[in-house]
C-alpha cells in the first residue's frame, strides 16, 4: 500500500463529522470540482471557505457537481512543478484516485496574513 493510500485513510479514519453524512453522488456525467487546501488534515479547518463549498455542493442533489478535497499530504514531494509521492504516485484529492489535474475545476484556498510592525499606527 502507498504512503499516500496510508495517509488518506488515517484522515478518513480521524474525521468526526457532525451531521449526518449525505448519500454520495454518482460522479458520471457530473462537473468533478476539487478544492486544495494548503494545510495538513489537522489544520484543514483554516480553509472553511473551501470545505463548506465542499460540504454545499456535495449535500445539494440538484447542484450538478462532485467536490473533492485535496490537502498537503505529509509524505508528498515537490519536483519543479509536480508534486508526487516517494512512489511516482500523483496528487490526489481525498475521495478520488484521479489526479487532481483531471478536475473540471480547481479551487485554492490561500489565507493571507497580515504583519504588524511594531510601533506603527494605522
Amino acid at each position: 500500500m502507498s504512503q499516500l493510500r496510508v495517509e488518506i485513510d488515517g484522515i478518513r479514519d480521524r474525521e468526526i463529522h457532525l451531521v449526518d453524512p449525505y448519500e454520495p453522488k454518482d460522479p458520471g456525467g457530473l462537473l468533478r470540482m476539487v478544492f486544495m487546501i494548503p494545510y495538513g488534515h489537522a489544520f484543514s479547518l483554516m480553509g472553511n471557505g473551501p470545505m463548506g463549498l465542499h460540504d454545499l455542493i456535495n449535500r445539494t442533489k440538484d447542484v450538478p457537481a462532485v467536490a473533492e478535497r485535496a490537502l498537503h499530504y505529509e509524505c508528498l514531494v515537490r519536483e519543479g512543478n509536480h508534486v508526487t509521492t516517494p512512489e511516482g504516485e500523483v496528487y490526489r484529492s481525498i475521495e478520488s484516485p484521479l489526479p487532481v489535474g483531471t478536475a473540471d475545476v480547481i479551487g485554492v484556498s490561500v489565507i493571507a496574513a497580515r504583519r504588524r510592525s511594531a510601533g506603527v499606527a494605522r
